[in-house]
């Protein structure tokens, strides 16, 4: 299907989805500087890279985020 799930790096559990190139996660952290909230995070798959938005509580931002690429051996 298309539901996304994992874990954050505090233990949070990830829950969202991934459908036509476009993911969508919603999960609660608790970050030592702001405390607790809901992280949000919707991104579009294009050309190897995925960007898109994020916000918590009162802060906002862009992001990308590409594949390493393979290192010759």
């Amino acid at each position: 299907g298309d539901k996304v799930t994992g874990k954050w790096g505090d233990g949070a559990d990830v829950k969202g989805t991934f459908s036509a190139g476009k993911l969508s996660l919603e999960f609660p952290v608790n970050s030592d500087e702001a405390g607790p909230g809901t992280l949000k995070i919707d991104g579009q798959l294009a050309d190897d890279a995925l960007t898109g938005n994020w916000a918590f509580q009162s802060y906002d931002g862009t992001f990308k985020a590409t594949r390493p690429k393979p290192t010759a051996s």
